[in-house]
């Protein structure tokens, strides 16, 4: 039952737009559902009231917004426990993550999460028809479409594709401004005069998502919204950047740590006192200001203007990318790298002068006029660039152009011409590279050092560096040539001739020490002689220690060195003698190519055809230093003999064999022509004699493997890491010892004493009790994993009269087809008759093959031990 005449309870009335009073208590008063009611609209008035004009709407906490692995449909999100304040000062709570549904009719495209205040009636008294709450509802409060809904909190954006929620955004769902996502403050003002501040992400990409290529990272910064700008009167500091959307106007100090940023529609205002109004770095000497009808730049440094580029530190740097446009440099002094366009000609306002420098005393040193018809310099004109003058030019001093220098009109330079580091004097001598030592020589040449290198006067030249003619060279004075004299065609000489570098006739040249390249400059003067071909290559260097030849360097009449020889190609001589050795007492090494001499093996008549080649005879006299080797170093090595008695001669390769290769890494074949048949082999050796051509090498040495097709006999013993494979008998006199798989085909002889077998090792779970009657499996093992013997032990358990037991050993042979019996034991007591209390079978097992056992008893329990026996030493 209501207490209203149109039936509807107070409580559900809606609340005045203006609460203008509130209850009065009293002692004794009588109270309704109506005041009550009244009391309520009153705090809830003031409460929206404020919240609505002191704060901006959005998110005051949490509203995450995600999805789970169980959500109840791939077209739904969750957004988890939070509140936020709507524009109408509502506060909005959600109290538990609730997961809210798109449309399942929806198409692909983007779709807003949004939260609405609403109240609903709830919690109904029992006995009336009233609800005694309003609550909020989070299922009827959340939502997603295609905008906000009116008077809605937005708290992301999601991408539907294919009828699934691929992506979801939280920081961009605001194209036309930073993302109002959270709640801030409200300033009232004037209409148009309001301010709002609050933080905001400010970075722009309203069409991206997290995951997508490029996406722009969200920087959330303080804004403040001020329609009609902001004043300060005192100082401000912002630690980060300060964005301003209309006008700033601070009367103290401004510091923005993070930099100061004016939007399109912002403007930076001073007022109109005339002062230096930006300081920069280092105070007052650096700065912007006003002057009466001036704007000036005041830096104790100096200035530059760049196109481009990124900042840099250091100085007149453009930075990369960036280029010089104009510099002005600590002294005044002005660099315009570019072409620089001042005024407009005739129409210009100001000076009729296009360009006007002034010099310390402010008088005119450099003036272009306008049109460019005029050049007038009173100090030296430097145009690296070039020049081209249209009208007059006239320079008092010198000019110089480091690159071309064009004049169509009249061109007066009183002080001479200077192109690049080449000047012509106004006498018409010229000095290259520097100025002239006296400008009465025709001609100077100078290097970058300031070194001068060629003089040309009146009575002759003088050359500090090689002088090349190609022409000729006819010289009726004197010449003296510091460095080399060259004379491709002839030379004439009338005067006297001094070339201190010495000579060069077409390519052979003879130097001032006396030394000669023939057929090429020679790469040391220091040398004695040098040949060179003519594709530049140096075939024969002789220097004061020896000799090194390239070429088939053949002395009929001997050869004498005592410094080093080198020769590339072949080197004939009937002997080679080295020197005496550098250390006393130690025998010099030398090479020896003769005949075998009687008494040493050349005592029959066959041996008289023996030569041999010695490199090396002796060795020290004392063994203080150890013996002396003979090093034959190479890429490879190999060692060839001929089996062809009637070889003439070394082209002659009948009969020639490789008998010995070692390549590069020291892997070596022995008895094969050339490379090892397999490369991973560290050792090959080979019948020389078979001519079978598929045949395999008798040994093969690699990394964890031994092959042998031959008897391998080791005498002192064998050891094996990996494995070895003998295809015939392997016969180890001493210690045979392999880690790995041996592998003997046609036996195994071992001379001395063997160890074979590995530890015993009691299977897992032995020993095993069988109780009377059983036939158990005792133990079913897997296969073996190597070569050994199973070994089983049948032992009584106590006393008793006409106990008896039984074990039996089985295997599993692979590719068998059915179990095989290698054995049975048995024990029996009985005190009127025997006793066997112990027993045992041992049988071999194959790598692969399973084993197990079996067996059984009669009055008395039995226990069985299991041991495995490897075969091999582990």
């Amino acid at each position: 039952m209501t207490n209203k005449p149109d039936g509807k309870p107070p409580a559900d009335k809606r609340r005045p737009v203006y609460v203008t009073s509130r209850l009065r208590y009293f002692d004794g008063e009588f109270l309704k559902t109506e005041d009550f009611v009244d009391e309520q609209n009153y705090h809830v008035d003031r409460q929206t009231r404020h919240e609505a004009r002191l704060h901006a709407p959005g998110v005051l906490e949490g509203l995450r917004v995600w999805q789970t692995a169980d959500q109840m449909s791939s077209l739904s999100v969750t957004v988890g426990i939070g509140s936020a304040l709507d524009t109408e000062g509502n506060q909005i709570l959600i109290n538990r993550p609730t997961e809210v549904v798109l449309d399942p009719v929806a198409g692909d495209g983007d779709y807003i999460v949004d939260i609405k205040f609403d109240e609903m009636t709830t919690d109904p008294q029992p006995g009336s028809e009233g609800a005694t709450r309003f609550t909020q509802e989070p299922g009827e409060m959340l939502a997603i479409g295609t905008s906000p809904r009116p008077g809605a909190v937005p708290l992301a954006r999601v991408r539907v594709t294919g009828e699934v929620i691929d992506a979801i955004d939280t920081d961009y769902f605001s194209s036309s401004g930073p993302t109002q996502k959270y709640a801030g403050v409200k300033l009232p003002g004037p209409s148009g005069k309001e301010a709002t501040l609050r933080v905001e992400n400010v970075s722009d990409d309203p069409n991206g998502y997290p995951d997508d290529s490029g996406f722009n990272l969200p920087d959330y910064k303080v804004l403040l919204s001020a329609s009609g700008g902001l004043e300060v009167d005192g100082p401000m500091t912002v630690s980060d950047t300060l964005m301003i959307q209309n006008t700033l106007d601070v009367t103290g100090l401004l510091t923005a740590s993070g930099g100061l940023e004016v939007n399109d529609n912002g403007v930076l205002k001073f007022n109109n006192a005339t002062r230096q109004m930006i300081s920069l770095n280092d105070g007052s000497s650096s700065g912007i200001g006003t002057q009466t009808d001036t704007v000036y730049f005041r830096s104790n440094y100096g200035f530059a203007f760049y196109q481009g580029g990124t900042h840099n530190n250091d100085k007149q740097a453009p930075g990369t990318g960036g280029k010089h446009v104009l510099a002005i440099g600590n002294g005044g002094n002005v660099l315009i790298p570019k072409m620089l366009t001042i005024g407009q000609g005739e129409n210009m306002d100001g000076p009729s002068d296009i360009l006007e420098v002034h010099d310390t005393q402010d008088e005119t040193a450099l003036l272009f006029t306008v049109g460019r018809s005029k050049i007038d310099a009173s100090i030296p004109l430097n145009a690296k660039g070039g020049l081209t003058v249209t009208g007059t030019a006239t320079v008092s001093e010198t000019l110089t152009a480091d690159s071309s220098l064009n004049v169509t009109g009249l061109l007066t330079a009183n002080g001479g011409f200077g192109v690049s580091s080449t000047k012509i004097y106004e006498n018409g001598t010229m000095s290259i590279g520097h100025a002239s030592s006296d400008s009465s020589h025709p001609l100077e040449v100078w290097d970058s050092s300031g070194n001068n290198l060629l003089v040309v006067t009146s009575t002759g030249i003088n050359a500090k560096i090689e002088l090349n003619a190609q022409a000729g060279l006819a010289v009726t004075g004197t010449a003296t040539v510091s460095d080399t004299l060259t004379a491709k065609s002839s030379l004439n000489v009338t005067g006297l001739l001094t070339a201190n570098g010495g000579f060069e006739v077409s390519s052979t040249q003879i130097y001032e020490n006396g030394t000669m390249s023939i057929g090429h400059a020679s790469s040391d003067s220091s040398h004695l002689l040098e040949v060179w071909d003519s594709s530049g290559n140096n075939l024969l260097a002789v220097t004061s220690t020896g000799i090194n030849a390239k070429i088939e360097l053949n002395a009929q009449a001997g050869l004498a060195v005592t410094g080093t020889a080198t020769v590339s190609d072949t080197l004939t001589a009937s002997e080679y003698t080295f020197p005496d050795s550098a250390t006393l007492g130690d025998t010099p090494p030398m090479i020896k190519a003769r005949r075998v001499p009687s008494g040493q093996g050349n005592d029959t008549g066959d041996d008289i055809e023996r030569s041999e080649l010695i490199l090396f005879a002796g060795n020290d006299i004392t063994d203080q230093y150890g013996p002396d080797a003979i090093t034959l170093r190479a890429p490879a090595l190999r060692l060839q003999t001929y089996n062809d008695a009637s070889v003439e001669g070394i082209d002659n390769d009948a009969g020639c064999n490789d008998r010995l290769y070692i390549d590069p890494n020291g892997r070596v074949s022995i008895g094969k022509s050339y490379y090892p048949n397999n490369a991973s082999n560290w050792l090959e050796v080979w019948d020389p004699s078979s001519t079978d051509s598929t045949c395999s090498a008798m040994l093969e040495v690699h990394n964890d493997v031994i092959n042998t097709s031959v008897p391998l006999n080791a005498k002192a013993g064998l050891a094996v890491t990996g494995t070895a494979t003998v295809s015939d008998t392997l016969t180890a006199q001493s210690s045979l010892n392999v880690t790995g798989l041996l592998t003997a085909n046609d036996g195994l002889k071992v001379t001395g004493t063997v160890q074979m077998l590995g530890s015993w090792v009691e299977v897992n779970g032995s020993p095993y009790t069988i109780s009377e009657d059983t036939t158990p499996t005792i133990c079913n093992t897997t296969a073996a994993e190597s070569d050994g013997f199973a070994v089983v032990r049948l032992s009584m358990n106590g006393d008793g009269d006409d106990a008896r037991g039984w074990v039996e050993l089985w295997t599993s042979p692979q590719g068998s087809g059915g179990d095989i019996r290698l054995g049975r034991c048995s024990n029996h007591q009985n005190s009127d008759k025997c006793v066997i209390q112990d027993n045992s079978v041992t049988a071999p097992i194959r790598k692969g093959d399973g084993w197990y056992v079996k067996g059984s008893c009669t009055q008395h329990d039995v226990v069985v031990s299991v041991y495995w026996i490897p075969f091999g030493n582990n």
